[in-house]
C-alpha cells in the first residue's frame, strides 16, 4: 500500500521516513566489565544495579539518510545533560536533538 502511494502519488523518496526509539544504558551492564588483576580469586562485577538510560530516536528515509537522532535524557531540569563539552558541543552543531523529560 505504501510503496503505490508513494509511486501514483509522486512522493519523493527522501520523505518516507521510518522512525524508531531505543534504549541505550549510560553505564554498559552486561557483567562482563570488571576492575580487577587478572587471575583474581574474587571478582567483584560493577555496575549492575546501575539503571540509567537514554531514549534515542533514529530516523532513515526511504534512500537510507539519516536525520540527526533525537536523544532523550530522563530528568526534570537540564542537569540531566552531559556536560558542555567538545563533544557535545559537536552533536549539537551537527544538529541532534538533546532534550530531557521527568517520564523519559
Amino acid at each position: 500500500m505504501v510503496v503505490y502511494l508513494v509511486k501514483a502519488s509522486y512522493i519523493p523518496l527522501t520523505f518516507v521516513i521510518n522512525n524508531d526509539q531505543i534504549k541505550v544504558h549510560l553505564e554498559p551492564n552486561d557483567g562482563e566489565r570488571t576492575w580487577e588483576p587478572k587471575r583474581t580469586k574474587h571478582v567483584q562485577v560493577l555496575h549492575l544495579e546501575d539503571m540509567r538510560q537514554i531514549t534515542m530516536t533514529v530516523s532513515p528515509n526511504a534512500t537510507w539518510d539519516l536525520s540527526p537522532p533525537h536523544i532523550v535524557f530522563n530528568g526534570i531540569t537540564s542537569k540531566t545533560f552531559p556536560p558542555n563539552n567538545q563533544r557535545k558541543r559537536k552533536c549539537i552543531k551537527d544538529g541532534w536533538d538533546i532534550t530531557f523529560s521527568e517520564n523519559h
